[in-house]
């Protein structure tokens, strides 16, 4: 997914964003597995519009790698 809205999603398997992917949450996100996020050299983003929840059983798994 290199650009997209997720919009009042629940994740229930592992999502991995990768090199400059942009997502925008509107209408809140629940997260029940692991959220990846990496890049090198520039890094993924998860951007929320407005006020949002954040909710889930998550695991979040912030990566930079210098290759």
């Amino acid at each position: 997914m290199k650009f997209g809205t997720l919009d009042g999603v629940t994740l229930d398997s592992d999502l991995t964003m990768e090199n400059q992917d942009n997502v925008t949450v509107v209408n809140g996100l629940t997260i029940n597995r692991t959220l990846t996020m990496e890049g090198h050299p520039n890094f993924a983003q998860l951007s929320f519009q407005g006020a949002q929840t954040l909710g889930g059983r998550a695991n979040w798994s912030l990566e930079a790698r210098t290759e």
